[in-house]
C-alpha cells in the first residue's frame, strides 16, 4: 500500500473529515499569521513609528554622553569611564548603563529598529514593484465611465468631426509633446497618454538607497570594527591593532582651504604601510579615498595638535622619543589631552594642554603632565626645547623628573581603521 501525498492516509481509505478540517484550519491560521506580519511590514504607519523611535533614540544619544569606542568591550576601562560620569548622572548612572543609553547607537534596541526598518522598506519595495512595472509597461487603456466619474482631475470637451481623423490628430499632438500614446478601439476610441513613465521607480531607488545604507550600518556594526584610539602623530609609526605584523607611518599631513571662502578644500595624509618591516603600500589618503590593503581600509578621521616628547634616564639613555597626539578632550573644560607609555618602566604619562589657543607652536609652553607609576621614575635630560616639570600622581613613588617637550609644527592625522566587507 502507498500513502496519499500530503494526507498521510492509506490509498483507497476515506479521509477523516475532522482531520481534513483541522489541517485546513492550521494552514489558514499559518497563512493568517504571515499575512498579518506582511501587512505590518508594508504599513506606512509602522514605518513611521519605527523611524520616529529611531529619531528619539538619536536625540537621546546626542544629549547623553556616549561611551568612547573601544571602552565598551573593556570591563576595567568601562568601570573607570562610568566612575568619571557618575558625578554628572548620580544614581541614574547604573540605570542608564543597563538601558544601554550610554551606547545608544550600538544598543540592541537601535540595531533591532534598524533591522525592522530595513525589512519594512524591502517589503514595501516588493509590494509596489509589480504594480509600477505593469503600469509602466502594460497600462490599462480602456476603463469604464465610473473611473472618470470618480477621478480627482477630469474634464470633458465636445468636438465634431471624423473619429479616425480626430484620433490621428490627437495622437500627433500628444506625441509631439513627448507623450507615449496607446489607443484601443472597442467601438469607442480609448486613449492612454503619459510621460516619464519610469519616474515612479524613483521612489523605489530612494528606498533601495536607504536599505543599502542601513544594511551597511548593520554589517559594519556586526562584522566590522572601528578603533578610535588608533591615532598617528606626524612622522610616527605605530602598529595596526588588527593586522598581524602591520604598522603604519604618517609621513605628512596637509590641509588646504579655499582662499575666497575659507572653506576646507582638501585633507591629505601621506601614509606608508609596513608588514614585518617591509613596505607593502604607500598612498595619500583623502576624504572618501582611504588607503586599502587586503580587507583593511585606513580613513582620515580627524586632525589636531601633537607634542614631540623625549624621555631619558639619569645617565642620558633615551627611553622614549616620539610624537604624542593630543587627540582627546577633557569633559570639564575641553582641554586637549594625550598620553604615552614609557617603555619598560611601568609608567603612563598624561599630557594636558592648559591654554585654549589653537596655535600648535604656542602649545609647548602650556602643557602639564603627570605620571602613574609602579616603579622608580626615571629622570629626563632637558633639551633646548621648552621644559616643564611633571608632577607625579599621589600614587607614585614621590620622585620627581623632568621632560622635554616640543610642539609639532604640523597637524595630527588620525586614521580610523574599518574592515572592508
Amino acid at each position: 500500500m502507498t500513502n496519499q501525498a500530503g494526507t498521510g492516509q492509506l490509498a483507497g481509505l476515506p479521509a477523516d473529515p475532522m482531520v481534513a478540517e483541522a489541517d485546513q484550519g492550521g494552514r489558514a491560521a499559518t497563512r493568517g499569521i504571515f499575512e498579518a506580519i506582511w501587512d505590518l511590514l508594508t504599513s506606512m504607519r509602522f514605518s513611521l513609528v519605527v523611524t520616529l523611535a529611531m529619531a528619539v533614540l538619536g536625540v537621546i544619544g546626542a544629549l547623553i554622553i556616549q561611551v568612547p569606542a573601544g571602552v565598551e568591550s573593556d570591563a576595567a576601562a568601562k568601570a573607570d569611564w562610568l566612575a568619571g560620569v557618575r558625578p554628572r548622572y548620580g544614581g541614574w548612572t547604573d540605570v542608564l548603563d543597563r538601558l544601554q543609553l550610554f551606547s545608544v547607537f550600538s544598543s540592541y534596541l537601535f540595531r533591532g529598529l534598524t533591522a525592522f526598518l530595513t525589512v519594512s522598506l524591502i517589503a514595501c519595495m516588493i509590494q509596489r514593484a509589480p504594480g509600477l512595472w505593469h503600469t509602466a509597461t502594460k497600462p490599462r487603456v480602456t476603463v469604464g465611465d465610473g473611473f472618470f466619474a470618480h477621478a480627482r482631475e477630469r474634464d470633458a470637451i465636445v468636438v465634431r468631426g471624423d473619429a479616425a481623423d480626430l484620433s490621428t490628430r490627437v495622437t500627433g499632438v500628444l506625441r509631439k509633446h513627448h507623450y507615449r500614446v496607446l489607443v484601443e478601439d472597442d467601438g469607442a476610441v480609448n486613449f492612454f497618454a503619459d510621460r516619464f513613465r519610469w519616474a515612479p521607480f524613483g521612489s523605489l531607488i530612494g528606498h533601495l538607497a536607504i536599505v543599502v545604507i542601513l544594511a551597511g550600518v548593520l554589517v559594519g556594526a556586526l562584522f566590522g570594527f572601528r578603533d578610535n584610539a588608533f591615532v598617528i602623530a606626524e612622522g610616527s609609526t605605530i602598529p595596526v591593532p588588527s593586522g598581524e605584523g602591520l604598522s603604519v607611518k604618517l609621513i605628512s599631513f596637509e590641509d588646504a582651504y579655499y582662499t575666497d571662502t575659507g572653506a576646507p578644500a582638501d585633507y591629505a595624509s601621506e601614509l606608508v604601510l609596513y608588514k614585518d618591516g617591509t613596505e607593502v603600500s604607500r598612498h595619500t589618503a583623502r576624504v572618501n579615498d582611504p588607503m586599502r590593503y587586503g580587507d583593511l581600509s585606513f580613513y582620515q578621521s580627524f586632525y589636531g595638535p601633537a607634542a614631540i616628547m623625549s624621555v631619558a634616564n639619569a645617565d642620558g639613555t633615551p627611553l622614549f622619543s616620539d610624537g604624542v597626539p593630543l587627540a582627546w578632550k577633557t569633559n570639564e573644560d575641553d582641554r586637549s589631552v594625550g598620553t604615552f607609555t614609557v617603555p619598560d618602566q611601568d609608567m603612563v604619562v598624561w599630557i594636558v594642554a592648559t591654554s585654549g589657543g589653537g596655535d600648535p607652536s604656542a602649545l609647548a609652553s602650556s602643557l602639564i603632565g603627570w605620571a602613574r607609576e609602579t616603579s622608580t621614575c626615571p629622570s629626563a635630560t632637558p633639551s633646548a626645547q621648552p621644559v616643564t616639570p611633571i608632577e607625579p600622581s599621589p600614587s607614585g613613588s614621590g620622585s620627581r623628573w623632568n621632560r622635554s617637550i616640543r610642539s609639532s609644527t604640523k597637524a595630527l592625522c588620525s586614521s580610523g581603521i574599518n574592515e572592508r566587507m
